[in-house]
């Protein structure tokens, strides 16, 4: 895996935006839309296949989480809130984390920022 994130970094950033917004049920995110990004994710899931957990062999639904672990009348509250003023906005995406997961909290590993132009 640290190999392969390396070779990614040594790609320019991939063009992103936030598009909308998403009710995880217990929470909300952002909505991210990059082509780029779908297409190192992926390169990243062919390359391990059959070594991925069915969570990460599954969907793909690129998001930033704004709220988490709430009860659906707060997470809809919440999303209620943010889509009255939503607007869609650019996105800087300035590397790739790798992280292991804790069963709760999770380890950083290592950041690999991009570097290409």
């Amino acid at each position: 895996m640290r190999t392969a994130l390396a070779k990614l970094a040594l790609e320019p950033s991939p063009r992103a935006s936030i598009e909308g917004l998403m009710n995880l049920g217990g929470g909300v995110a952002y909505r991210v839309v990059s082509t780029e990004l779908d297409r190192m994710r992926r390169e990243l899931a062919d390359g391990f296949h059959g070594l991925l957990s069915a969570q990460d062999a599954g969907g793909w639904r690129p998001h930033v989480t704004v709220q988490n672990k709430v009860p659906a009348k707060v997470a809809r509250e919440l999303l209620e809130a943010l889509e009255r003023g939503f607007r869609p906005r650019p996105l800087a995406i300035s590397g790739i984390g790798l992280h292991r997961y804790l069963g709760g909290p999770w380890e950083r590993i290592a950041i690999y920022s991009f570097r290409g132009r």
